[in-house]
Protein backbone atom coordinates (compact mmCIF):
# COMPACT_ATOMS: atom_id res chain seq x y z
CA UNK A 1 0.00 0.00 0.00
CA UNK A 2 1.38 3.41 -0.96
CA UNK A 3 0.18 5.14 2.18
CA UNK A 4 1.97 3.78 5.29
CA UNK A 5 0.53 4.84 8.62
CA UNK A 6 2.77 5.38 11.64
CA UNK A 7 1.63 5.38 15.23
CA UNK A 8 2.89 8.33 17.29
CA UNK A 9 2.18 8.41 20.97
CA UNK A 10 1.41 11.94 22.12
CA UNK A 11 1.52 12.27 25.86
CA UNK A 12 -1.05 14.61 27.26
CA UNK A 13 -1.06 15.38 30.91
CA UNK A 14 -4.58 15.70 32.16
CA UNK A 15 -5.53 14.78 35.67
CA UNK A 16 -2.41 12.64 35.84
CA UNK A 17 -3.49 10.41 32.95
CA UNK A 18 -1.76 9.76 29.59
CA UNK A 19 -3.79 9.42 26.39
CA UNK A 20 -2.24 7.94 23.22
CA UNK A 21 -3.35 9.35 19.87
CA UNK A 22 -2.74 7.80 16.46
CA UNK A 23 -1.62 10.40 13.90
CA UNK A 24 -1.66 9.00 10.36
CA UNK A 25 0.95 10.41 7.96
CA UNK A 26 3.00 9.13 5.04
CA UNK A 27 6.38 7.53 5.70
CA UNK A 28 9.25 10.06 5.82
CA UNK A 29 7.00 13.01 6.79
CA UNK A 30 7.70 14.93 10.00
CA UNK A 31 4.98 15.58 12.54
CA UNK A 32 5.08 19.29 11.70
CA UNK A 33 4.32 18.66 8.01
CA UNK A 34 1.65 15.99 8.61
CA UNK A 35 -1.28 18.44 8.13
CA UNK A 36 -0.08 19.03 4.55
CA UNK A 37 -0.70 15.38 3.70
CA UNK A 38 -4.50 14.91 4.11
CA UNK A 39 -5.60 11.44 2.87
CA UNK A 40 -9.16 12.70 2.39
CA UNK A 41 -8.11 15.09 -0.39
CA UNK A 42 -6.00 15.05 -3.48
CA UNK A 43 -2.38 16.00 -2.86
CA UNK A 44 -1.03 19.25 -4.31
CA UNK A 45 2.72 19.56 -4.71
CA UNK A 46 4.27 22.16 -2.39
CA UNK A 47 5.47 24.17 -5.40
CA UNK A 48 2.00 23.98 -6.98
CA UNK A 49 3.33 22.24 -10.07
CA UNK A 50 0.82 19.34 -9.94
CA UNK A 51 -2.20 17.88 -8.13
CA UNK A 52 -2.42 14.10 -7.86
CA UNK A 53 -4.61 11.52 -6.17
CA UNK A 54 -3.42 10.94 -2.61
CA UNK A 55 -2.84 7.25 -3.43
CA UNK A 56 0.09 8.34 -5.63
CA UNK A 57 2.01 9.64 -2.59
CA UNK A 58 5.01 7.38 -1.88
CA UNK A 59 4.28 5.18 -4.92
CA UNK A 60 8.00 5.26 -5.84
CA UNK A 61 7.34 7.51 -8.83
CA UNK A 62 8.18 11.21 -8.83
CA UNK A 63 5.09 13.20 -9.88
CA UNK A 64 6.07 16.62 -8.35
CA UNK A 65 8.95 18.75 -9.55
CA UNK A 66 9.90 19.46 -5.93
CA UNK A 67 9.66 15.77 -4.97
CA UNK A 68 7.16 16.36 -2.16
CA UNK A 69 4.97 13.45 -3.32
CA UNK A 70 7.78 10.98 -2.46
CA UNK A 71 8.91 11.77 1.15
CA UNK A 72 9.43 8.09 1.99
CA UNK A 73 11.12 6.69 -1.14
CA UNK A 74 14.22 7.33 -3.21
CA UNK A 75 12.25 8.26 -6.33
CA UNK A 76 12.90 12.00 -6.12
CA UNK A 77 16.52 13.08 -5.68
CA UNK A 78 15.69 16.51 -4.30
CA UNK A 79 13.58 15.26 -1.39
CA UNK A 80 14.41 14.67 2.29
CA UNK A 81 13.43 11.66 4.40
CA UNK A 82 12.48 12.39 8.01
CA UNK A 83 13.71 10.02 10.76
CA UNK A 84 11.55 10.22 13.88
CA UNK A 85 14.27 8.61 16.02
CA UNK A 86 12.01 8.45 19.07
CA UNK A 87 14.15 8.59 22.20
CA UNK A 88 16.93 10.52 20.45
CA UNK A 89 17.20 13.41 18.03
CA UNK A 90 15.00 13.55 14.91
CA UNK A 91 16.95 14.05 11.70
CA UNK A 92 16.53 14.35 7.96
CA UNK A 93 18.56 12.55 5.31
CA UNK A 94 18.69 12.75 1.53
CA UNK A 95 15.97 10.58 0.00
CA UNK A 96 18.68 8.88 -2.11
CA UNK A 97 19.84 7.15 1.08
CA UNK A 98 16.46 5.46 1.64
CA UNK A 99 16.67 1.68 1.23
CA UNK A 100 20.34 1.83 0.18
CA UNK A 101 21.33 -0.94 2.58
CA UNK A 102 22.95 1.39 5.12
CA UNK A 103 21.26 2.27 8.41
CA UNK A 104 21.25 6.06 8.62
CA UNK A 105 18.39 6.57 11.10
CA UNK A 106 18.97 5.20 14.61
CA UNK A 107 15.42 3.79 14.52
CA UNK A 108 16.14 2.03 11.18
CA UNK A 109 13.14 3.61 9.47
CA UNK A 110 15.15 4.54 6.35
CA UNK A 111 15.65 0.86 5.46
CA UNK A 112 11.99 -0.17 5.56
CA UNK A 113 12.07 -2.05 2.23
CA UNK A 114 15.67 -3.27 2.05
CA UNK A 115 17.19 -6.57 3.12
CA UNK A 116 19.25 -4.79 5.80
CA UNK A 117 18.05 -5.32 9.33
CA UNK A 118 18.63 -2.16 11.40
CA UNK A 119 18.60 -2.24 15.18
CA UNK A 120 16.83 0.59 16.99
CA UNK A 121 19.65 2.26 18.97
CA UNK A 122 17.84 5.53 19.61
CA UNK A 123 17.29 4.87 23.31
CA UNK A 124 20.97 4.18 24.00
CA UNK A 125 22.12 7.13 21.88
CA UNK A 126 19.55 9.38 23.52
CA UNK A 127 20.80 8.39 26.96
CA UNK A 128 24.39 9.29 26.02
CA UNK A 129 23.23 12.57 24.47
CA UNK A 130 21.22 13.54 27.54
CA UNK A 131 24.24 12.85 29.75
CA UNK A 132 26.40 15.00 27.50
CA UNK A 133 23.91 17.85 27.58
CA UNK A 134 23.62 17.58 31.36
CA UNK A 135 27.43 17.73 31.67
CA UNK A 136 27.50 20.77 29.39
CA UNK A 137 24.89 22.46 31.55
CA UNK A 138 26.88 21.71 34.69
CA UNK A 139 30.09 22.99 33.09
CA UNK A 140 28.28 26.04 31.80
CA UNK A 141 26.97 26.84 35.26
CA UNK A 142 30.44 26.37 36.77
CA UNK A 143 31.91 28.55 34.02
CA UNK A 144 29.28 31.18 34.68
CA UNK A 145 30.24 31.22 38.34
CA UNK A 146 33.88 31.74 37.30
CA UNK A 147 32.76 34.62 35.10
CA UNK A 148 30.88 36.20 38.02
CA UNK A 149 34.03 35.92 40.12
CA UNK A 150 36.04 37.55 37.33
CA UNK A 151 33.50 40.36 37.06
CA UNK A 152 33.74 41.00 40.82
CA UNK A 153 37.54 40.90 40.65
CA UNK A 154 37.44 43.31 37.71
CA UNK A 155 35.21 45.71 39.66
CA UNK A 156 37.62 45.59 42.59
CA UNK A 157 40.63 46.21 40.35
CA UNK A 158 38.84 49.08 38.61
CA UNK A 159 38.06 50.60 41.99
CA UNK A 160 41.70 50.25 43.04
CA UNK A 161 42.84 51.84 39.78
CA UNK A 162 40.49 54.78 40.30
CA UNK A 163 41.73 55.22 43.87
CA UNK A 164 45.35 55.06 42.72
CA UNK A 165 44.58 57.59 39.99
CA UNK A 166 43.12 59.95 42.57
CA UNK A 167 46.16 59.50 44.80
CA UNK A 168 48.53 60.24 41.91
CA UNK A 169 46.55 63.34 40.93
CA UNK A 170 46.80 64.63 44.49
CA UNK A 171 50.52 63.85 44.53
CA UNK A 172 50.92 65.72 41.26
CA UNK A 173 49.22 68.81 42.73
CA UNK A 174 51.58 68.69 45.70
CA UNK A 175 54.61 68.13 43.46
CA UNK A 176 53.59 71.03 41.20
CA UNK A 177 53.34 73.31 44.23
CA UNK A 178 56.85 72.27 45.31
CA UNK A 179 58.14 72.80 41.77
CA UNK A 180 56.64 76.29 41.66
CA UNK A 181 58.33 77.09 44.97
CA UNK A 182 61.67 75.72 43.77
CA UNK A 183 61.34 77.62 40.51
CA UNK A 184 60.95 80.91 42.37
CA UNK A 185 63.93 80.10 44.63
CA UNK A 186 65.99 79.28 41.55
CA UNK A 187 64.98 82.54 39.86
CA UNK A 188 66.00 84.62 42.87
CA UNK A 189 69.28 82.71 43.29
CA UNK A 190 70.14 83.12 39.61
CA UNK A 191 69.41 86.84 39.71
CA UNK A 192 71.75 87.23 42.67
CA UNK A 193 74.39 85.11 40.94
CA UNK A 194 74.14 87.10 37.70
CA UNK A 195 74.44 90.38 39.59
CA UNK A 196 77.50 89.03 41.40
CA UNK A 197 79.06 87.84 38.13
CA UNK A 198 78.55 91.24 36.51
CA UNK A 199 80.12 92.97 39.49
CA UNK A 200 82.97 90.49 39.44
CA UNK A 201 83.59 91.13 35.75
CA UNK A 202 83.50 94.89 36.26
CA UNK A 203 85.97 94.59 39.13
CA UNK A 204 88.22 92.32 37.11
CA UNK A 205 88.07 94.74 34.20
CA UNK A 206 89.00 97.70 36.38
CA UNK A 207 91.81 95.67 37.95
CA UNK A 208 93.12 94.78 34.53
CA UNK A 209 93.07 98.43 33.41
CA UNK A 210 94.91 99.49 36.53
CA UNK A 211 97.55 96.83 35.98
CA UNK A 212 97.95 97.82 32.35
CA UNK A 213 98.36 101.50 33.26
CA UNK A 214 100.97 100.63 35.85
CA UNK A 215 102.62 98.09 33.55
CA UNK A 216 102.12 95.32 36.09
CA UNK A 217 100.32 92.80 33.90
CA UNK A 218 102.54 89.76 33.32
CA UNK A 219 102.91 88.54 29.78
CA UNK A 220 101.26 85.19 30.59
CA UNK A 221 98.30 86.98 32.16
CA UNK A 222 97.88 89.11 29.06
CA UNK A 223 97.90 86.02 26.89
CA UNK A 224 95.34 84.39 29.15
CA UNK A 225 93.00 87.38 28.99
CA UNK A 226 93.36 87.63 25.23
CA UNK A 227 92.72 83.91 24.88
CA UNK A 228 89.57 84.15 26.99
CA UNK A 229 88.25 87.08 24.97
CA UNK A 230 89.06 85.27 21.73
CA UNK A 231 87.26 82.16 22.93
CA UNK A 232 84.21 84.21 23.94
CA UNK A 233 84.15 85.94 20.55
CA UNK A 234 84.43 82.61 18.70
CA UNK A 235 81.61 81.18 20.77
CA UNK A 236 79.49 84.28 20.11
CA UNK A 237 80.07 83.98 16.36
CA UNK A 238 79.25 80.25 16.49
CA UNK A 239 75.94 80.90 18.25
CA UNK A 240 74.99 84.01 16.22
CA UNK A 241 73.81 81.96 13.28
CA UNK A 242 72.16 84.84 11.40
CA UNK A 243 75.05 87.24 11.99
CA UNK A 244 72.89 90.06 13.38
CA UNK A 245 75.27 90.79 16.26
CA UNK A 246 73.02 89.20 18.89
CA UNK A 247 72.66 85.76 20.41
CA UNK A 248 68.94 85.04 20.89
CA UNK A 249 66.80 82.38 22.55
CA UNK A 250 65.99 80.47 19.31
CA UNK A 251 69.71 80.37 18.44
CA UNK A 252 70.55 78.75 21.78
CA UNK A 253 67.57 76.38 21.50
CA UNK A 254 69.05 74.88 18.33
CA UNK A 255 71.91 73.39 20.40
CA UNK A 256 71.13 70.38 22.58
CA UNK A 257 74.08 71.06 24.93
CA UNK A 258 71.94 73.70 26.65
CA UNK A 259 69.22 71.16 27.57
CA UNK A 260 69.69 71.23 31.33
CA UNK A 261 67.06 68.65 32.41
CA UNK A 262 67.71 66.10 29.65
CA UNK A 263 64.14 66.05 28.35
CA UNK A 264 65.25 66.50 24.75
CA UNK A 265 64.03 70.10 24.49
CA UNK A 266 65.82 73.38 25.22
CA UNK A 267 63.04 75.51 26.68
CA UNK A 268 62.85 79.31 26.67
CA UNK A 269 63.63 79.24 30.38
CA UNK A 270 66.74 77.09 29.90
CA UNK A 271 68.01 79.28 27.05
CA UNK A 272 67.26 82.48 28.97
CA UNK A 273 69.39 81.23 31.87
CA UNK A 274 72.50 81.28 29.66
CA UNK A 275 71.71 84.83 28.57
CA UNK A 276 71.55 86.13 32.12
CA UNK A 277 67.73 86.06 32.16
CA UNK A 278 67.59 88.20 29.03
CA UNK A 279 66.07 87.38 25.64
CA UNK A 280 69.32 88.22 23.83
CA UNK A 281 72.95 89.25 24.39
CA UNK A 282 75.19 91.51 22.37
CA UNK A 283 78.89 90.72 22.27
CA UNK A 284 79.90 92.84 25.25
CA UNK A 285 77.17 91.52 27.52
CA UNK A 286 77.88 88.00 26.29
CA UNK A 287 81.55 88.31 27.31
CA UNK A 288 80.60 89.48 30.79
CA UNK A 289 77.76 87.07 31.55
CA UNK A 290 76.56 84.67 28.83
CA UNK A 291 79.93 83.13 28.04
CA UNK A 292 80.74 82.60 31.71
CA UNK A 293 77.41 80.83 32.29
CA UNK A 294 77.74 78.44 29.35
CA UNK A 295 81.50 77.95 29.63
CA UNK A 296 81.34 74.70 31.66
CA UNK A 297 78.75 73.27 29.24
CA UNK A 298 81.06 73.91 26.32
CA UNK A 299 83.96 72.32 28.17
CA UNK A 300 81.88 69.24 29.05
CA UNK A 301 80.74 68.87 25.44
CA UNK A 302 84.36 68.89 24.28
CA UNK A 303 85.35 66.42 26.98
CA UNK A 304 87.57 68.98 28.72
CA UNK A 305 85.66 69.06 31.99
CA UNK A 306 84.64 66.22 34.29
CA UNK A 307 82.57 67.38 37.26
CA UNK A 308 83.38 65.99 40.72
CA UNK A 309 81.51 62.76 41.51
CA UNK A 310 80.78 63.47 45.18
CA UNK A 311 80.27 66.49 47.34
CA UNK A 312 79.78 70.11 46.31
CA UNK A 313 81.15 71.20 42.90
CA UNK A 314 84.28 73.32 42.76
CA UNK A 315 84.90 76.75 41.23
CA UNK A 316 81.36 77.28 40.04
CA UNK A 317 81.24 74.21 37.83
CA UNK A 318 78.72 72.06 39.71
CA UNK A 319 75.87 73.51 37.74
CA UNK A 320 77.35 72.29 34.52
CA UNK A 321 77.26 68.65 35.58
CA UNK A 322 73.45 68.62 35.57
CA UNK A 323 71.32 67.75 32.59
CA UNK A 324 73.84 67.34 29.80
CA UNK A 325 72.62 65.00 27.03
CA UNK A 326 74.44 61.69 26.75
CA UNK A 327 75.84 60.89 23.31
CA UNK A 328 77.90 58.10 21.82
CA UNK A 329 81.43 58.73 20.61
CA UNK A 330 80.46 59.12 16.98
CA UNK A 331 77.80 61.74 17.70
CA UNK A 332 80.13 63.49 20.13
CA UNK A 333 83.01 63.65 17.65
CA UNK A 334 80.72 65.01 14.94
CA UNK A 335 79.45 67.80 17.16
CA UNK A 336 82.89 68.51 18.59
CA UNK A 337 84.12 69.61 15.15
CA UNK A 338 81.56 72.41 15.13
CA UNK A 339 82.24 73.70 18.65
CA UNK A 340 84.43 76.78 19.14
CA UNK A 341 87.69 76.59 21.03
CA UNK A 342 87.27 77.20 24.77
CA UNK A 343 89.66 77.78 27.61
CA UNK A 344 90.53 74.68 29.60
CA UNK A 345 90.38 76.35 33.00
CA UNK A 346 87.28 77.95 34.50
CA UNK A 347 87.63 81.39 36.10
CA UNK A 348 88.22 81.56 39.82
CA UNK A 349 85.88 83.77 41.82
CA UNK A 350 86.13 85.51 45.15
CA UNK A 351 84.52 83.79 48.14
CA UNK A 352 81.30 85.86 48.13
CA UNK A 353 80.70 85.37 44.39
CA UNK A 354 81.46 81.66 44.66
CA UNK A 355 78.94 81.30 47.50
CA UNK A 356 76.20 82.85 45.33
CA UNK A 357 77.14 80.58 42.43
CA UNK A 358 76.98 77.53 44.68
CA UNK A 359 73.61 78.63 46.02
CA UNK A 360 72.29 79.08 42.46
CA UNK A 361 73.64 75.65 41.51
CA UNK A 362 71.90 74.07 44.48
CA UNK A 363 68.62 75.87 43.66
CA UNK A 364 68.88 74.71 40.05
CA UNK A 365 69.43 71.09 41.09
CA UNK A 366 66.51 71.22 43.51
CA UNK A 367 64.27 72.64 40.81
CA UNK A 368 65.37 69.92 38.37
CA UNK A 369 64.57 67.27 40.99
CA UNK A 370 61.13 68.81 41.61
CA UNK A 371 60.44 69.09 37.88
CA UNK A 372 61.50 65.47 37.35
CA UNK A 373 59.18 64.36 40.15
CA UNK A 374 56.22 66.09 38.47
CA UNK A 375 57.01 64.52 35.10
CA UNK A 376 57.38 61.07 36.65
CA UNK A 377 53.97 61.36 38.32
CA UNK A 378 52.38 62.64 35.10
CA UNK A 379 53.83 59.64 33.24
CA UNK A 380 52.32 57.28 35.83
CA UNK A 381 48.97 59.08 35.52
CA UNK A 382 48.95 58.73 31.72
CA UNK A 383 49.76 55.03 32.00
CA UNK A 384 47.02 54.45 34.55
CA UNK A 385 44.51 56.44 32.50
CA UNK A 386 45.33 54.25 29.50
CA UNK A 387 44.69 51.17 31.65
CA UNK A 388 41.39 52.55 32.91
CA UNK A 389 40.24 53.38 29.36
CA UNK A 390 41.29 50.02 27.85
CA UNK A 391 38.48 47.87 26.44
CA UNK A 392 38.32 44.87 28.77
CA UNK A 393 35.18 43.41 27.24
CA UNK A 394 31.57 43.26 28.53
CA UNK A 395 31.40 44.26 32.21
CA UNK A 396 35.20 44.77 31.96
CA UNK A 397 35.44 41.06 32.77
CA UNK A 398 38.93 40.64 31.29
CA UNK A 399 40.34 43.30 33.60
CA UNK A 400 40.63 40.39 36.03
CA UNK A 401 43.28 38.94 33.69
CA UNK A 402 45.12 42.21 33.08
CA UNK A 403 48.89 41.65 32.96
CA UNK A 404 48.56 38.02 33.94
CA UNK A 405 51.26 36.24 32.01
CA UNK A 406 51.15 32.90 30.25
CA UNK A 407 54.33 31.03 29.38
CA UNK A 408 54.75 28.00 27.17
CA UNK A 409 57.72 26.25 25.56
CA UNK A 410 58.02 25.58 21.86
CA UNK A 411 61.15 24.15 20.25
CA UNK A 412 64.16 26.02 21.72
CA UNK A 413 62.17 29.05 22.89
CA UNK A 414 59.81 29.96 25.71
CA UNK A 415 57.02 32.33 24.70
CA UNK A 416 55.43 34.67 27.20
CA UNK A 417 52.21 36.61 26.71
CA UNK A 418 51.15 39.17 29.32
CA UNK A 419 47.53 39.97 28.57
CA UNK A 420 46.79 43.56 27.59
CA UNK A 421 50.51 44.31 27.85
CA UNK A 422 53.20 42.65 25.73
CA UNK A 423 54.59 39.42 24.33
CA UNK A 424 58.18 38.17 24.52
CA UNK A 425 60.25 35.19 23.58
CA UNK A 426 63.46 33.95 25.15
CA UNK A 427 65.69 30.95 24.80
CA UNK A 428 65.12 28.08 27.17
CA UNK A 429 68.49 28.81 28.76
CA UNK A 430 67.11 32.20 29.83
CA UNK A 431 69.07 34.33 27.35
CA UNK A 432 68.09 36.40 24.34
CA UNK A 433 64.83 38.00 25.49
CA UNK A 434 63.09 39.48 22.42
CA UNK A 435 59.99 41.67 22.39
CA UNK A 436 57.41 40.35 19.91
CA UNK A 437 54.94 43.21 20.24
CA UNK A 438 52.55 45.13 22.45
CA UNK A 439 48.82 44.82 23.02
CA UNK A 440 46.86 47.12 20.75
CA UNK A 441 43.19 46.18 20.41
CA UNK A 442 40.63 43.41 20.03
CA UNK A 443 40.61 41.99 16.52
CA UNK A 444 37.63 40.76 14.54
CA UNK A 445 34.11 42.03 13.79
CA UNK A 446 32.55 44.20 16.47
CA UNK A 447 29.82 41.69 17.23
CA UNK A 448 32.34 38.85 17.50
CA UNK A 449 35.10 40.40 19.61
CA UNK A 450 34.60 38.19 22.63
CA UNK A 451 32.77 35.15 21.27
CA UNK A 452 35.98 33.12 21.04
CA UNK A 453 36.30 32.98 24.82
CA UNK A 454 34.73 30.09 26.69
CA UNK A 455 34.48 29.98 30.46
CA UNK A 456 33.52 26.31 30.55
CA UNK A 457 35.63 24.10 32.78
CA UNK A 458 36.10 21.42 30.15
CA UNK A 459 35.90 23.33 26.88
CA UNK A 460 39.08 24.89 25.42
CA UNK A 461 39.78 28.46 26.49
CA UNK A 462 41.04 30.64 23.67
CA UNK A 463 42.94 33.91 23.93
CA UNK A 464 43.49 35.93 20.77
CA UNK A 465 45.71 39.01 20.82
CA UNK A 466 46.69 41.18 17.87
CA UNK A 467 50.28 42.30 18.19
CA UNK A 468 51.77 45.30 16.37
CA UNK A 469 55.50 45.56 15.74
CA UNK A 470 57.57 47.96 13.66
CA UNK A 471 58.89 46.47 10.44
CA UNK A 472 61.80 48.68 9.36
CA UNK A 473 60.94 51.80 7.41
CA UNK A 474 57.87 50.31 5.76
CA UNK A 475 55.50 51.08 8.62
CA UNK A 476 53.61 48.69 10.86
CA UNK A 477 53.16 44.96 10.39
CA UNK A 478 50.44 43.15 12.32
CA UNK A 479 51.09 39.76 13.86
CA UNK A 480 48.32 37.59 15.27
CA UNK A 481 48.91 35.17 18.12
CA UNK A 482 46.39 32.54 19.14
CA UNK A 483 46.77 30.83 22.50
CA UNK A 484 44.69 27.78 23.26
CA UNK A 485 44.17 26.10 26.61
CA UNK A 486 43.58 22.48 25.68
CA UNK A 487 42.50 21.05 29.05
CA UNK A 488 40.34 22.12 32.01
CA UNK A 489 41.21 25.54 33.39
CA UNK A 490 42.48 24.25 36.72
CA UNK A 491 44.95 21.74 35.26
CA UNK A 492 45.44 22.64 31.61
CA UNK A 493 48.55 23.56 29.71
CA UNK A 494 48.99 26.26 27.10
CA UNK A 495 49.76 25.91 23.43
CA UNK A 496 50.24 28.68 20.89
CA UNK A 497 49.49 28.88 17.22
CA UNK A 498 51.01 31.81 15.39
CA UNK A 499 48.51 33.37 13.01
CA UNK A 500 49.18 34.60 9.51
CA UNK A 501 50.94 37.92 9.17
CA UNK A 502 48.98 40.59 7.42
CA UNK A 503 50.25 43.79 5.90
Amino acid sequence: MAFNAQLIVVVLLHLGLCYPFEILRPRGVSLEKAPLYNPDNNFTCFDGSNTIPFLWVNDDYCDCNDGTDEPGTAACQNMKFHCDNVGHRPMEIDSSRVNDGICDCCDGSDEWASETHCLNSCHELGLVERERILKMQEDSEAGYQIKLQMVEKAKEKHKEMQEELGRLQRSRDEAEAIRTEKEELRRVAEERKNEALEKYQEAEGEKQLDQEEEGEVPEKEKEKIQSQESSAEQTFAWLDSNGDGKVTLPELQSHSIFDQNRDGIVTDEEARFFLGNHDSNDLEHFKKTGYILMYPYLMKERGLFTPPSDGEPDVGEGEWSEGLPEEDEEEHSEKEEDLPEVEKKAPEYDEATQALIDAANMASREYDDADRAVRDIERDIRKLEDDVNTDYGPDSVFLALEKECIEFPESEYVYKLCLFDSSHQRRKDGTGDTALGNWNKWAGPHNDLYSFVSLSLSSPLLFVAEMHSLDGDDGIRQRGFVLERTAPLDQGHIEMRKGDETG
